[in-house]
């Protein structure tokens, strides 16, 4: 048994080291595997609130060996004054060569992230020692932060704020391995990182200035890739079209296509719409100084019917000019008066009239060209 004096001096040297690791129970429950403290091998453990402290018991300068002693360990969250984190807990222990290891728990809300401060109090053989002072638990413990609601912080921007590995180490690419992410998940052989829910998003991705969803490398999707809606357009310049009769007497220099006969005469033109866009507006574009009306016309037809079967032609927006001999108007008429909106590609094909009067020397009608604006939501 030791004897206590006065002048003994009673110092505790304190390694901590914890470690935590995932492993998959059944389908989707959790394990965590024990702690390894000093390369010794620890049993897997049930994940818990509880850590496993490692410390080197000294008195005067000498190992305590074999003595029953006790520790009173508490929880702060400051290393001097502040407030005490749950209740203290007092261990019995045996130290080998002055080294003993206890199970500490201090409850689900010990650790929300912050810093702690473990402090300890021995005594051996009923002879108390002194309050030691206390020593941060930094990073293991605070591990029990990761829980919902919780948050990982790397204020300085040069480390990754979480990290987490499944399977052995494998070389990166150096472009990946200088990378400092929020959330990385690293995999040799399965999913890097998954995300799953039964009403909201899986995986949500937000960025200010780069991109908030990034691949490098093919992307595969099972099911629908959609984003919030954008405005595009598709231009159909005169070169596209042809006319409707061979003894048509025109001029269509790719840029402009002019009517040179006496009467009005029909031109049509295909056109590629995205499947799944939503029509907007349609816009002919052209010179009109002529008394006679110019006419322009989406069209879509049903695809699976041959020509001349009684099938009908659907008008999807239609479109006349507004000028005259007196009043020559160059520009683009529109319509959003649109009868079809949605794009159906399995089941029709779309294509472009116009019926255009002549362009003689007392008129003026230049056609430029076609303009569909549509919204889409997803890729074509």
């Amino acid at each position: 048994m030791y004897k206590v004096k006065k002048e003994l001096i009673f110092t505790m040297i304190v390694a901590l080291f914890v470690l935590f690791a995932l492993a998959f129970w059944g389908s989707n429950r959790v394990q965590a595997r024990g702690p390894e403290i000093q390369g010794q091998f620890m049993p897997a453990a049930v994940s818990g609130t509880a850590f496993t402290y490692q410390g080197k018991l000294l008195w005067n300068g000498r190992a305590v060996d074999g003595q029953l002693c006790s520790i009173i360990f508490s929880l702060w969250n400051a290393e001097t004054g502040g407030q005490q984190i749950g209740s203290s807990i007092n261990t019995v222990v045996r130290p080998q060569k002055g080294y003993f290891t206890v199970q500490l728990d201090f409850g689900s809300s010990a650790f929300d992230g912050s810093i702690r401060w473990l402090q300890m109090q021995p005594s051996c053989e009923a002879s108390m020692g002194p309050v030691m002072p206390r020593v941060p638990l930094t990073p293991a413990p605070v591990a029990h932060s990761l829980r919902p609601g919780a948050m990982v912080i790397d204020t300085t921007g040069s480390t990754g704020g979480l990290y987490a590995q499944s399977g052995p180490d494998w070389l990166l690419p150096l472009f990946v391995m200088i990378k400092t992410p929020g959330l990385w998940g690293d995999s040799k052989f399965g999913d890097g990182v998954v995300g799953t829910s039964q009403q909201g998003n899986g995986l949500y991705g937000y960025s200010e200035s780069g991109k908030a969803l990034y691949a490098d490398g093919d992307a595969h999707v099972e099911g629908n890739l959609t984003w919030k809606a954008k405005t595009s357009a598709i231009s159909v310049s005169p070169a596209a079209f042809v006319p409707n009769y061979s003894d048509q007497v025109y001029r269509n220099a790719g840029s402009f296509l002019l009517n040179l006969g006496s009467t009005k005469r029909w031109w049509s033109a295909n056109i590629q719409l995205p499947h799944g866009a939503t029509i907007k507006k349609v816009q002919f574009c052209w010179q009109d100084g002529s008394d006679e009306q110019a006419d322009g016309a989406l069209m879509r037809r049903p695809i699976n019917t041959p020509p001349f079967s009684g099938a009908v032609e659907e008008v999807v927006a239609s479109v006349s000019s507004r000028g005259s001999v007196n009043t020559i108007i160059e520009g683009c008429a529109e319509t959003n008066n649109i009868h079809f909106p949605t794009v159906d590609n399995i089941n029709y094909a779309y294509y472009l009239d116009l019926n255009l009067p002549p362009d003689g020397s007392q008129t003026t009608m230049v056609f430029y060209g076609v303009r569909v604006i549509y919204e889409i939501k997803s890729p074509y």
